[in-house]
């Protein structure tokens, strides 16, 4: 499981699609045990292993001055009607977390709920994904 997140995704900000698209990255604080165990039993929600993984490392990811936000703060995770938790948003679509490994992310167009698509296998994928200027 991959822990060490902040030296990979500066790396994949040096990609030459972030690079030209000028997806940037900052982290915040971390999220405490606590306060993730704490969500989950109010959301009735398991976050799976490498999403919790990064949440203890940063709480959120904020990219391209805030037009982008790949992985939304904690206290702004939304669980949807149908179980999917919504954490992360782009201009035009908002990103939800299937809370079961891999985790997989699907990605839906802002105003358009019906419009869901599965688009990564995973936090790493998806996050590789968004450097890649594809979010």
């Amino acid at each position: 499981m991959q822990t060490d997140w902040k030296p990979t995704i500066i790396r994949w900000t040096e990609m030459p699609e972030a690079r030209a698209k000028k997806i940037d990255s900052t982290f915040f604080p971390p999220v405490s045990e606590a306060e993730l165990s704490r969500w989950e039993a109010e959301h009735s929600v398991i976050l799976p292993e490498v999403w919790r993984s990064y949440m203890l490392i940063s709480n959120g990811l904020e990219a391209m001055r805030g037009e982008l936000w790949p992985i939304l703060p904690i206290e702004d995770w939304q669980v949807t009607s149908d179980g999917w938790v919504a954490v992360g948003q782009s201009l035009t679509h908002c990103y939800h977390l299937q809370a079961k490994e891999p985790g997989q992310v699907r990605q839906v167009a802002n105003g358009d709920d019906n419009s869901s698509t599965v688009f990564a296998d995973g936090l790493e994928a998806y996050l590789q994904l968004t450097f890649r200027g594809m979010s």
